[in-house]
């Protein structure tokens, strides 16, 4: 898929410009005029634009659409009308094209769309998963307990991101701040021990000659190295983009000692908060975990699920589903099918997402307690190596002294 840049005409006059992906300009011309919109100019969008402009004016942050439903929430409870209420979420600080979108929606309404009709034109800002919600809310009149739900819902998630998020950052720090020290070594400290040494004319030890040797090929190739990362990065990444990379990535994650189980782990909390959120709204199970299948992150786990969907669908009970397709725990699996038998499958959901919500924090005190000696053991081990080569034929010179 490539991206262009199009200058269009909307049919109430406006003239807006945009981003858009489509595999020939062909199409994308043809999927405009289908639109109804009034094509003025579309040329390819520059590589240096894409990976920024399109992210950034095509999306908003997750604190953003958080924002949005607490707002929404607010004015829904006071009983505002909904013209007046899509007024009031534009706020000054939105980029352009948030401020556009909010004005077509409201276009869109006023035009004789539901919400979450007007919602779904723009899958970039509203996901598939809330514009089902928010359908389900208008269905049963009840709106407001509906984006409530979601609103708790995404506060649970955004909870769980950030605990990653935390777990991750000191031995990242860690390895940064390794890393920031050998390369001040290379470029500083290491040339100026290079010139003591050759002036001094002693036989170095192996350890000595072979970090002088790294250090040197370093600072003499980084350009090299620099543009072989590069390359490299740019060719793992567009081959992850294929559909058999992101398998393969995916198939490598979950196969990953302590960091795969931790990965599983936190895709079944999502999918089972999802699920239980969307059922909660009033949608049948085969769809609720349709949807629910878009918040996995992982082509396998994916695949699990849309084979037990099927089992389902063909007249299978959920729990044999999935203990069939062995994508989650069995204990999770036992829980689920106890609430399918029950009758509680919506609750039920929502405690084994509680339960591995806690699993996930031990598994996360668990990582971090082995990795941080480890890390601290190999920085000390790394930088302690090129101390103790460095220092050796200073101590052979001491001795030689004498």
């Amino acid at each position: 898929m490539a991206l262009f840049l199009c200058k269009v005409g909307t049919p109430d006059g406006r003239v807006i410009v945009r981003y858009c992906k489509a595999r020939n300009r062909y199409e994308l011309q043809k999927s405009l005029e289908e639109e109804g919109l009034c094509i003025f100019k579309v040329r390819r969008a520059l590589f240096s634009l894409t990976f920024f402009t399109d992210r950034r004016k095509k999306r908003w942050s997750q604190h953003r659409f958080l924002l949005f439903n607490q707002e929404l929430l607010v004015l829904l409870r006071s009983g505002m009308p909904i013209i007046e209420i899509l007024d009031s979420l534009v706020q000054e600080k939105d980029s352009s094209a948030t401020k556009a979108v909010l004005r077509d929606v409201k276009t869109a309404v006023q035009g004789g769309n539901s919400l979450s009709e007007a919602f779904s034109a723009y899958p970039e800002f509203f996901s598939s998963l809330y514009v089902a919600t928010v359908a389900s809310g208008e269905k049963t009149g009840d709106l407001p307990q509906t984006v409530s739900r979601f609103l708790a819902y995404q506060k649970r998630l955004a909870r769980l991101r950030e605990r990653l998020k935390s777990a991750a950052f000191y031995p990242l720090f860690l390895l940064a701040a390794t890393v920031a020290v050998l390369l001040f070594m290379i470029f500083f400290v290491i040339p100026s021990f290079m010139q003591i040494f050759a002036d001094a004319q002693v036989a170095l030890p192996l350890l000595t000659r072979v970090v002088l040797a790294g250090a040197s090929l370093a600072a003499r190739g980084w350009p090299f190295v620099l543009v072989f990362l590069v390359l490299l990065f740019w060719m793992l990444r567009r081959f992850i983009q294929t559909p058999k990379g992101r398998l393969l990535l995916d198939k490598a994650i979950l196969k990953t000692p302590g960091i795969g189980h931790l990965f599983r782990l936190s895709g079944l909390v999502n999918f089972c908060r999802t699920t239980a959120t969307i059922l909660a709204s009033g949608l049948p199970l085969v769809e609720a975990m349709n949807l629910a299948c878009a918040v996995l992150n992982n082509r396998i786990l994916q695949q699990g699920v849309t084979n037990v969907v099927i089992s389902v669908n063909e007249g299978d009970t959920l729990g044999n589903a999935l203990q069939r397709n062995q994508i989650f725990p069995l204990v999770a699996v036992r829980m689920i099918g106890t609430g399918e038998k029950t009758g509680t499958l919506g609750p039920m959901f929502e405690e084994v997402s509680d339960y591995y919500e806690a699993e996930i924090d031990n598994s996360l005190e668990r990582l971090a307690s082995l990795a941080e000696p480890l890390i601290l053991l190999f920085v000390g081990f790394v930088i302690g190596g090129i101390v103790v080569a460095i220092y050796l034929p200073i101590f052979q010179l001491a001795g030689t002294v004498r």
